[in-house]
Order: C-alpha cells, then structure tokens, then sequence
C-alpha cells in the first residue's frame, strides 16, 4: 500500500494492498481501516498513521495516531498487524523497490506477534533492522553497531510469551551523540531525563512496554529539544496530541503498552 501525505490513511483493505504489493494471501484480513484523519502539512514533514496499540492489546479496539515524519511528500508503505512471515517478506519486498524502513513495533496477541510496519521510499541507506531481541541483545547490538558508525533511527519494546523483546533501526549517518537507556521504571526515566536534560540532551526516540505487568521504557538521548512524556492514558492520548499541536509541536516518537490493565501511550514531541 502507498501513501502520502495526500493519503495518509494507513491500513486500508487488505485484499488490494497485500495482493497489490505481491505478499502473502496469509495477511488477508489482518489489516483494519482506521478513520483518524491525517495531520496538516507542516512544510517539509509529512503526517502517516501508526498503530500503538493492536487491537489483541488492550480493549478490543486498536489505537493509531498520526506521526510527523521528514519528507514534504515522499511515498510510504504503511501496515499493520503482520504476521512475522509477512514482516520478513515485506523487508525484502521493499528494500528491492527502493524503501528504507522507517518503523517496526511488535505487539503480542492471542494469535502471536504481530507487526505494524512503515517503510519511506528513498530513505537513507543502508540501515539495519533487528527485531526479536532481548535486552541483552538489544545492548550488544547497539553497541557493535554505534562502532560501526550507524545511529539508532527507531527503538521499540513489547513484551511477550518470552518476556520482553525489542526492535530498532540503526542508518548509517553522521549522527550527533547519542545515549541510550532501556529497562528503565518510570522513576528512573524521570530522574535520567532531568540529569540529561542539564547536560543539554532531551529524549530523541522513546518505547514505552510491559515487564512483569509493570511499565518499563526504553529511551534513546541526543542533543534535541522536545517535549517527551512517558505514561498518557490512551483514551486521553488524542486530546493530548491535539493539545500539543496547538502548542505548536509535531509529534515523532509514539509507542503504546498496557500495564495494570491499562492502556498507555509514551510519546516525543518537537517544537515546529
């Protein structure tokens, strides 16, 4: 499925946009439309739609907000809700027609991992994606990969069957520095947030997930300005966003979980 800013509703009808975009007729009927309405254009950002909590999640009702992303007008491919083995055939389908990844949250259902996905065309390669990844592997991964000269675009965390996993994009740039910080509570994130905002770094990407039942967070800190806050009930998140778009801000980070029972949203946003 292509989008843009011109058509920034995500997840439209399975059946054209998996049999469009050659993948397998096992995603049919994994996809749901979702009328949230895209954001304005905001010079050279674009809006697109992403889930942030799957339907399986919470409430029975899946919840999408809309990201501000650079790129005045630039061709995505957005899904939701992708089995692992449609995941893996849309990295390879994409990279061969151009596409760079842009996101990947996983969120465990009754039925499995699923996968909401968004891919830009033309975006800065090469980049690398891994998902599946315990802590530790998250750590080594970083690690090799910030030697190697590749700077974290994309983190995400859920947890699951197996405890908690994680996902992240790494691209090749000549990236400012960066500090990266997972399995935090939510007392821990508050206090490396005021310690690292002194130091002039504010929360550049952000996952918020469950561990045990309890709220955990993995935050990603650069040399940015934005306003980032970790525990927004979902059913609040909508006027919040509203609220900080008035303010002036974009939203570009924004990452579901459930803990308690309860649906929250963890969310960076920058100043326009």
């Amino acid at each position: 499925m292509l989008l843009s800013r011109r058509s920034a509703l995500a997840y439209g009808p399975a059946l054209s946009a998996f049999v469009a975009n050659g993948l397998p007729s096992t995603a049919l009927g994994a996809v749901r439309a979702a009328a949230v309405p895209a954001a304005p254009p905001d010079g050279d950002w674009q809006g697109v739609q992403s889930l942030v909590i799957h339907a399986g999640q919470a409430d029975g009702v899946p919840h999408f907000t809309i990201l501000s992303i650079p790129g005045s007008d630039t061709p995505l491919a957005a899904f939701a809700s992708l089995s692992e083995d449609d995941y893996r055939g849309a990295l390879e389908t994409y990279s061969l027609r151009g596409y760079g990844p842009l996101r990947v949250n996983a969120f465990q259902t009754r039925q499995g991992l699923r996968y909401a996905a968004i891919w830009q065309f033309g975006r800065s390669t090469p980049s690398r994606v891994r998902y599946d990844m315990t802590e530790a592997d998250f750590r080594d991964a970083a690690k090799r990969f910030r030697a190697q000269g590749y700077a974290l675009t994309h983190i995400d965390g859920c947890d699951t069957d197996k405890g908690a996993r994680f996902a992240a994009i790494w691209e090749k740039t000549d990236a400012p520095e960066q500090t990266l910080h997972i399995g935090l509570t939510a007392a821990q994130f508050k206090r490396q947030r005021a310690l690292l905002t002194s130091q002039g770094l504010g929360v550049q990407r952000m996952a918020g997930y469950s561990s045990g039942g309890s709220a955990r967070f993995a935050a990603l800190f650069a040399p940015v300005q934005t306003e980032a806050q970790h525990a927004i009930p979902a059913a609040k998140f909508r006027a919040r966003s509203a609220e900080m778009r008035a303010g002036g801000y974009r939203l570009t980070d924004a990452s579901g979980y459930v803990a308690g029972r309860q649906a929250f949203v963890a969310a960076v946003w920058e100043k326009s």
